[in-house]
């Protein structure tokens, strides 16, 4: 075992001590909100909010997390009934997205290909204008809305961010379905649990899989955040690029020549 493992050991047990602190923290949290039946905006700033904290940390701004409960969806990518009228801009809670200086420079490079639209996202909320959205999370009360609720209101935002996505594609073609699955969460409570939507060009299949954990005890705690944790590295890992060559146009932009 190399002297520099040995040396890094006692690091990583600080680490790991001040994360069981927070874990305990978000445990005690869960439980009061839990007993006094506090509402949904408590429940995200006293819970939730320490949950995507302790989770990104790590990622040091390259990933990070946003309230986006005041974020409202642009009219040209709200979504339209069967009937044809628009549906209403339903809000999410929070959005895990990508960020850091690369990001934002490559992000504002493609941008400038569509300055009537500056933003990279399917909301001009100032946060995400450059981050863009990796994941989307919708939380609700243990008593609050049934889940059919939650799971329209994440519908009409992932719908929003497909629209999007192929707005600022490399084929710019709205029948084209994007070739990317992305995940969505549910919290009720302390109980999270994964989703995942898919674009078919002319709507979107929204698949429940499982529920992760519960930050109500230290062990559901510790699996949602390696849940987030493993939801980070896709975003750095397979989302980002896949972002560079479909949506920044990295090979477009960089034939171009400096801008």
């Amino acid at each position: 075992m190399g002297s520099l493992e040995l040396a890094d050991r006692p690091v990583r047990r600080v680490h790991a001590h001040l994360e069981l602190k927070c874990v305990q923290k978000i445990v005690r949290n869960t439980i009061e909100c839990a007993e006094e039946n506090v509402s949904e905006a408590s429940w995200n700033s006293h819970v939730h909010k320490y949950v995507l904290d302790t989770a990104l940390e790590p990622f040091g701004g390259i990933v990070s997390h946003w309230d986006v409960t005041r974020a409202p969806i642009t009219k040209s990518c709200l979504p339209r009934h069967s009937s044809g009228l628009v549906l209403e801009g339903k809000m999410v809670d929070f959005c895990i997205c990508l960020g850091g200086r690369e990001t934002t420079r490559a992000v504002q490079k493609r941008l400038k290909l569509a300055p009537e639209t500056p933003f990279i996202n399917h909301t001009n909320y100032q946060p995400l204008l450059y981050r863009p959205i990796a994941v989307r999370i919708e939380t609700k009360t243990p008593n609050g809305s049934d889940d059919e609720v939650a799971k329209t209101q994440l519908s009409v935002w992932v719908t929003g961010h497909f629209a999007r996505l192929r707005s600022l594609s490399s084929t710019s073609n709205d029948t084209i379905a994007v070739g990317m699955t992305l995940p969505l969460l549910t919290v009720r409570g302390g109980e999270w649990s994964l989703w995942f939507a898919r674009d078919t060009g002319d709507g979107i299949d929204l698949i429940e899989t499982i529920s992760v954990g519960n930050t109500n005890s230290i062990l559901g705690c510790y699996k949602v955040l390696s849940m987030l944790r493993h939801l980070a590295e896709w975003a750095k890992s397979r989302l980002y690029p896949w972002m560079e060559k479909h949506i920044l146009l990295d090979d477009i932009i960089h034939a171009a020549g400096p801008t």
